[in-house]
């Protein structure tokens, strides 16, 4: 007995010391404070009907040199440009031409997308921009929309009853695209849902298949699209959401269960296949649960958490990925949507250098808005 309580004395001496190990590594991160505050736009009725608030921010999406910021359900979207300062300014109400605006958007130079309703059906409207001004160009069925460097992809869960599916839209002109194809996950069957959170990135397209908890990663080769691969977590846990670039795909688990960490893994691809590369720790307690709230962009990782206000930076050196910085009030935990049918939002966009944290939850006085999105300036290590 004697040797049993002072196996168990030794044993949670060294987790305390573990712990107070992450939590001095923890106390070392630098904290990177945002930048700027987008100013709202300056739009005298952004609600669709009535006077109720719009939720500014309820995503944001950009490209490095535009970001896109999106409302709840509102008459438009909002654009910002960075100016030769490094500051971001409004740019203009992407203004849809009927029903209403909601979450989903995307940009990429000159084209961007709004997602929206009309007559209850779900469209994305698509916008040009000539110099500084945008202007309508096309509808095109389906909401969960990215932009390729010459194509379209919009994801459509409903297809093919419920089996779900990605609308392949080339470029034909200035804003304006021509169906190709539709890719299917191979096997699918109703129920599967493949479309949600499309994401693309060169000739790669990304998708999450709800329906057996994977994400389906298709590619085009020689102008073909084919299937390459179907990532699940190697714990089987259900996915919650999922970042692309390049040649890696971050998976993140929709909860934390059975005393597990269950935090994002990363998987990376070589020469067309796709391995797991690693489980990301959080900074402080290698127990803790980081969010599914992400964004990827190459050697960097914007991560939340679920317990406290912070989000954090991670950066890849070769295969391993680090916390190198916390963003202390990006409020991951406080910025939720606690409400019947209200959208999952990853809150965070990030692309080089520039990361943005947004809050829809954010209480203003503003009658016409609530929400908010921070402008952060991350550390260079390329």
């Amino acid at each position: 007995m004697a040797r049993l309580h002072t196996r168990s004395l030794v044993q949670g001496l060294a987790i305390a010391a573990g712990l107070l190990l992450s939590q001095v590594t923890f106390a070392q991160l630098p904290a990177l404070q945002p930048e700027q505050r987008l100013l709202y736009p300056p739009d005298p009725a952004p609600q669709v009907q009535g006077d109720t608030r719009v939720r500014f921010g309820l995503r944001v999406y950009t490209d490095g040199a535009t970001a896109i910021v999106t409302v709840d359900r509102g008459r438009a979207a909002y654009a910002y440009a960075k100016n030769s300062l490094g500051h971001w300014i409004f740019q203009q109400a992407l203004t849809i031409p009927g029903g209403y605006a909601t979450a989903v958007a995307a940009v990429r130079g000159r084209t961007a997308l709004v997602a929206g309703v009309v007559d209850s059906a779900e469209v994305t409207f698509v916008f040009y921009r000539t110099g500084t001004h945008w202007a309508h160009t096309q509808t095109l069925p389906g909401t969960w929309s990215a932009i390729g460097e010459n194509y379209v992809a919009m994801g459509d869960p409903n297809f093919n009853d419920y089996h779900g599916g990605v609308a392949i839209y080339d470029a034909v002109g200035a804003g304006t695209y021509a169906y190709n194809t539709t890719l299917e996950t191979e096997g699918a069957v109703e129920g599967y849902l493949t479309g949600i959170y499309t994401q693309v990135s060169g000739d790669t397209v990304a998708t999450f298949t709800p329906g057996i908890g994977a994400v389906t990663v298709f590619v085009r080769n020689g102008g073909v699209w084919s299937q390459q691969a179907l990532l699940t977590r190697t714990d089987g846990l259900q996915l919650g959401y999922f970042s692309l670039d390049d040649n890696r795909v971050v998976l993140a688990s929709d909860g934390h269960f059975l005393g597990q960490a269950n935090n994002p893994q990363v998987f990376a691809r070589s020469n067309g296949s796709w391995a797991f590369e690693q489980e990301l720790v959080h900074p402080y307690d290698p127990e803790a649960h980081l969010d599914h709230f992400m964004a990827l962009s190459g050697k960097r990782l914007v991560v939340g958490d679920t317990a406290t206000d912070s989000t954090f930076l991670y950066e890849r050196s070769g295969s391993a990925w680090n916390a190198v910085a916390e963003l202390p009030k990006a409020k991951a935990l406080t910025c939720r949507l606690d409400e019947p049918n209200a959208p999952v939002s990853p809150f965070i966009a990030a692309q080089g250098r520039i990361a943005f944290a947004a809050c829809p939850s954010t209480p203003t006085p503003d009658p016409r808005f609530d929400g908010r999105v921070l402008v952060y300036q991350l550390p260079g290590n390329d």
